[in-house]
């Protein structure tokens, strides 16, 4: 399902927001659950992450459910994107940013390292994103010696800025006259993630620049403008982010080219004068992450870190509206999940928490947050809820990494792509999805919502 609603594969989440189901990404795009990808990602592009970004399990980041090819009539969908490690109810514990690492006992990355597309049925991924959809990494180059914040709660982890952590006031901020506000680019405004942000900005009186590729389908928002531009475009980017003082760049569809067309655009921005680039990246974001999508977010990661300009990286873990979609045409959740947990977040939840980092982005300079639900779940305890939800006996069966492999050959994807769907379920079983933590709470000043919550208002 992308993030627009759509289904790509039946029973398969898409992203987008998020990329791979789940993640965030590009922005509600890309693979079901995952923070990135369709049209939340690309700029004027409709959404899939988070997502925008927002993957399936599988990845470190959200996405599609998968569907057996063993059961009769049961159509395969590419699976979920990230995995979770505490219990349902666990306690919040926090969670390492720091790119690299690919969480205990994460099974080995499958797949080629470039990102796919979220095809049908692909799992969200919210990295580079989403879906990127979203994994784990090497630990960050350092950047200058002005630190960032501290957090406050666990969830974030603030690393050295690369630019001035000082916040700007309208006589230092380019375009910005004085008592102006200081401007703010979002990207995938059109998509399901980008648009809630873009509302709350709206809402809370913000002066805001929409880039989107189409202006016919950008939202009619006080206090905002419209620029025409795409992802990767260098001289419409350029142009229109001239006087912008903060960017959010929602992650990309998921595609093989995503982490070159998320750093030219990254590039695009520093060379128009941006001085902080709010990313929305992927739980466990990192070169080895088991989720494929993830590592796009890695690299884009280390390409933004490096440029010196002043940013915030929100890792979104899997969708949690992407999971009633890993259920198949025959009623069952199929993928290589095993008992994993995943800590799914609600795409309103990450709305919210970005809204906020935006708001005053000076104050989370050079901090990293991992944006996840109150709770892990399992795919078994999923299909249990959903049961109760829709009246009728849904059911999680495991699959095996081959059995997965072969019941999404089938659908003729490009191998990279299905190793993503693939992959995004296997991020769940290794856990690199399942730690819970209070990033959400801390940023809005609420609890996220729950998989139960959220099912019982559907």
């Amino acid at each position: 399902m992308n993030s627009d609603g759509s289904k790509n594969t039946p029973g398969t989440p898409d992203a987008r927001d998020g990329g791979t189901p789940g993640t965030p990404d590009a922005r509600d795009g890309g693979t079901p659950g995952a923070p990135d990808a369709r049209g939340e990602n690309t700029l004027g592009t409709p959404d899939a992450r988070g997502g925008d970004t927002p993957t399936a399990p599988g990845a470190t980041g959200t996405s599609a459910s998968a569907s057996a090819a063993t059961g009769p009539g049961a159509t395969p969908a590419p699976g979920p994107t990230a995995p979770g490690a505490t219990g349902t109810g666990a306690t919040p514990a926090p969670v390492t940013t720091t790119p690299g690492s690919t969480g205990p006992g994460a099974a080995p990355a499958f797949g080629s390292t470039t990102p796919g597309s979220t095809g049908p049925g692909a799992a969200p991924a919210f990295g580079s994103t989403t879906p990127g959809t979203t994994g784990p990494g090497p630990t960050p180059a350092p950047g200058s010696t002005t630190p960032g914040p501290t957090p406050s709660a666990p969830g974030a982890t603030p690393s050295t800025p690369t630019g001035a952590a000082a916040a700007s006031t309208s006589s230092d901020v380019p375009g910005a006259r004085s008592g102006e506000q200081p401007l703010i680019a979002v990207t995938g405004s059109t998509g399901k993630l980008g648009s809630k942000i873009a509302r709350h900005l709206a809402d809370a009186g913000v002066r805001q620049r929409l880039l989107v590729r189409d202006p016919a389908r950008a939202p009619e928002l006080a206090g905002s403008e419209i620029a025409q531009a795409s992802y990767g475009d260098h001289d419409a980017l350029i142009d229109a982010l001239d006087g912008v003082h903060t960017l959010l760049l929602l992650s990309a569809t998921e595609s093989a080219d995503r982490v070159s067309l998320h750093t030219a655009t990254i590039d695009a921005a520093v060379a128009a004068g941006v001085r902080h680039i709010v990313y929305t990246s992927f739980v466990g974001a990192g070169p080895n992450a088991t989720f494929t999508f993830a590592r796009d977010h890695w690299h884009t990661e280390q390409h933004l870190r490096a440029t010196g300009v002043e940013f915030t990286f929100l890792r979104d873990n899997l969708y949690l509206d992407f999971v009633p979609g890993f259920v198949g045409e025959d009623d069952a959740i199929r993928g290589p999940a095993g008992d994993g947990r995943v800590a799914a977040v609600l795409r309103d939840d990450v709305a919210a928490a970005a809204t906020q980092v935006l708001l005053d982005p000076a104050a989370h300079t050079g901090t990293t947050y991992d944006l996840t639900g109150p709770t892990a779940f399992t795919l078994t305890e999923a299909a249990a809820l959903l049961s109760e939800s829709h009246g009728r006996k849904i059911r999680y069966e495991p699959e095996t990494l081959d059995e997965a492999y072969r019941s999404r050959e089938r659908f003729g994807a490009p191998a990279w792509e299905v190793a993503g769907w693939v992959t995004s379920y296997a991020a769940i079983a290794s856990g690199e999805l399942g730690t819970v933590t209070t990033a959400v709470e801390q940023l809005t000043g609420r609890k996220p919502t729950s998989l139960a919550e959220y099912v019982a208002t559907r």
